[in-house]
C-alpha cells in the first residue's frame, strides 16, 4: 500500500497540465496528506472534475503559513488513476 501511494504521488506531482478533453472519473474525490511530525505538512485534494489542490504549511503550534496551487490534471493522468483506482477497488 505504502508503494501504492509512493507512485500516485509522484504521478499527481508529474502530471499537472491543462485538460484537453473532459474525462470522467471514477472517484468522488481523493486526498493524500502529509506531516513530518514537526513543522511542515502537505496536502493534495483532487476532485472529481480531475482539479487538483497542493498546499504546503508550515506548522508552529497553529499553521504559521501556507501556499496552496491549483491545476487541473490532463486526461491521460485521469485515465491512469481511474485504471489504479479499479485496480484497488477489486
Amino acid at each position: 500500500m505504502r508503494i501504492f501511494v509512493c507512485v500516485i504521488w509522484l504521478m499527481i506531482l508529474s502530471a499537472c497540465n491543462r485538460n484537453e478533453k473532459q474525462t470522467i472519473t471514477h472517484f468522488e474525490s481523493i486526498e493524500i496528506t502529509y506531516n513530518n511530525g514537526w513543522t511542515g505538512g502537505l496536502t493534495v485534494h483532487i476532485d472529481s472534475l480531475g482539479i487538483i489542490h497542493k498546499c504546503r504549511y508550515h506548522i508552529i503550534s497553529k499553521i504559521y503559513s501556507s501556499a496552496c496551487f491549483v491545476d487541473t490534471l490532463d486526461a491521460e493522468f485521469i485515465d491512469t488513476l481511474n485504471i489504479k483506482i479499479d485496480q484497488i477497488k477489486t
